[in-house]
């Protein structure tokens, strides 16, 4: 004979944890954070050319002390790959190498993207927007004084593999906006 008692408690029970359950995996992987492990270092890579974003003591085209920005092939034991990244939103990137004696951190203007020393410019502050629900790691990086995106090209490098890296009007469509940040476990 059957307890009615134990077998409703126990489809209940599968209930409640069902529900909870799915509760749980909806909360720990929203979209906007699948990639988000907390402030920490990043590496962030071009998803079309499988590329790190990089920087180099060369002057940028920007001028002054600014710095270049590029993709080259990644290398989790290049400092220069790597990237502090605070938040998603109005957030600063801040690159683990200095130069002359300072820290550096992601900057664009209009026509350039580079890495300048750490300031409270409003054009060193960027915004990790998801691409869309489909790619949990898929974001265009924008800067929220020019609202354009970090985009890349392999046209017109700096160097053989050394590809730039610029502002160019938001488009979620064109998949050289697209960046894909790697938290590794060990880090720099």
């Amino acid at each position: 004979m059957v307890d009615l008692f134990t077998t409703r408690w126990t489809r209940r029970l599968a209930a409640v944890l069902t529900v909870v359950a799915t509760m749980i995996s909806v909360f720990i992987s929203t979209p906007a954070q699948a990639f988000w492990n907390g402030a920490a270092w990043y590496m962030i890579k071009s998803e079309v050319y499988q590329k790190c974003l990089s920087t180099n003591e060369a002057t940028s085209p920007a001028g002054g002390v600014t710095h270049r920005v590029h993709l080259a092939n990644c290398n989790e034991d290049t400092r220069q790959q790597w990237w502090y990244i605070s938040r998603l939103n109005d957030t600063r990137i801040v690159n683990l190498t200095e130069f002359d004696g300072y820290d550096g951190e992601l900057s664009a203007n209009y026509d350039h993207a580079y890495n300048a020393r750490v300031s409270n410019s409003a054009y060193h502050v960027w915004d990790f927007r998801l691409v869309d629900g489909n790619h949990q790691n898929r974001f265009r990086i924008q800067n929220t004084v020019t609202t354009d995106d970090l985009s890349s090209s392999q046209y017109n490098p700096y160097s053989e593999g050394i590809y730039k890296v610029y502002p160019a009007g938001q488009n979620a469509a064109t998949n050289t906006h697209w960046w894909n940040p790697i938290h590794e476990i060990y880090g720099p």
